[in-house]
């Protein structure tokens, strides 16, 4: 959640400003998860965009802050978040991804390609949950 401050919930949850484009708020998030609840037994991994980038008139800044939040973010924190999710041994990853990722549909390359990039992810976070 990018501003804590605007969330109306009504009930006392822990809340986290989360920047995905900030390489060190993976490790940060895992930190304070773990020093407020004493463990992580799932994550949730929901961060993303959806710019429209076409072939034709895309820039490289576009594809770029694409696949910072799409693809990098949520491998940041998986990576920052295995150790933890290892111990309780049937832990879980659960990535938000899209089909986008399997099938093009329209000219929306640069969504595509980062969503393809998170069954890629998945597909890892599970295998890497199996060596621990």
């Amino acid at each position: 959640m990018r501003d804590p401050s605007a969330s109306r919930m009504p009930f006392n949850a822990f809340t986290f400003a989360y920047e995905a484009r900030d390489p060190r708020n993976g490790q940060r998030w895992v930190d304070a998860t773990v020093e407020h609840f004493g463990r992580i037994d799932v994550l949730i991994s929901n961060a993303g965009i959806c710019t429209h980038i076409t072939l034709e008139d895309g820039t490289s800044e576009q594809v770029e802050e694409t696949l910072d939040i799409n693809v990098k973010a949520p491998f940041r924190l998986i990576q920052a978040a295995l150790p933890h999710l290892r111990k309780p041994g049937d832990a879980r990853v659960v990535q938000i991804a899209s089909l986008s990722g399997e099938r093009v549909r329209n000219l929306n390359a640069g969504y595509q390609m980062s969503k393809c990039g998170n069954r890629v992810e998945s597909c890892g976070a599970g295998a890497a949950g199996r060596l621990g």
